[in-house]
């Protein structure tokens, strides 16, 4: 979905993003990290959720 958004945006820099879709994004990587058994991955994927909600 990031790809699509960055495509339709000329130029570069920073891309708007609705904010709901980085809502969602943070969801979806939280959720995976409560489901691996792997603590290196959870913890990149928590990081992750953070940067997106934040």
């Amino acid at each position: 979905m990031t790809g699509l958004i960055q495509a339709d945006t000329s130029g570069s820099g920073p891309v708007p993003v609705p904010p709901a879709l980085l809502t969602r994004i943070a969801r979806i990587l939280t959720t995976a990290a409560e489901h691996t058994d792997n603590t290196d991955l959870a913890a990149v994927l928590r990081r992750d959720a953070m940067r997106a909600s934040g």
